[in-house]
């Protein structure tokens, strides 16, 4: 776990956040950080998505708390950037012949057609989904809801900040 009071080469840090899980002990993790701004204080730009984290998207800006163990911990969302953040999982087994790489493009290329842009995770098939303000999150919702019913892929709206 990289300590967030080491800043990376970019400038950016770390910001923890401590997960809940769920009835199926989902996700497979404690903890998840994202990259990060400091502005000063206790507030922080969120630079990158979550792939576990629920309620935070891309440009938040967060309160985080640097706690004993020196680790900076999400308090709460201080400005909502207006991002909306979705997390997919392909799954490897599916009614798609086509190899699982070739799916991951494909549906990572229709993302990009509609404004949005990803992020991969070190899991294989899991990647997040930022969606700007100014882009149709129905169009991307309709995209993952096809996918979803095919079998193809799951969702999760992790943070919404779009009016629909």
């Amino acid at each position: 776990m990289n300590k967030p009071s080491i800043p990376s080469s970019t400038g950016l840090v770390k910001v923890f956040f401590e997960l809940e899980h769920d009835d199926h002990g989902y996700p497979p993790a404690d903890v998840e950080s994202v990259w990060a701004t400091s502005l000063g204080g206790d507030l922080y730009r969120i630079e990158n998505c979550s792939f576990f984290a629920l309620g935070v998207s891309y440009h938040d800006v967060v309160r985080a708390d640097r706690r004993r163990d020196g680790i900076l911990w999400f308090d709460k969302i201080q400005e909502a950037s207006g991002h909306s953040n979705l997390h997919v999982i392909v799954f490897e087994q599916s009614p798609d012949p086509r190899p699982f790489d070739e799916r991951m493009r494909a549906l990572q290329d229709n993302v990009v057609r509609l404004g949005c842009r990803f992020e991969g995770s070190h899991l294989a098939g899991l990647f997040s989904i930022d969606v700007p303000p100014g882009v149709s999150l129905a169009s991307v919702i309709l995209l993952l809801e096809q996918g979803e019913q095919a079998g193809l892929w799951g969702y999760q709206e992790a943070s919404i900040a779009h009016i629909q």
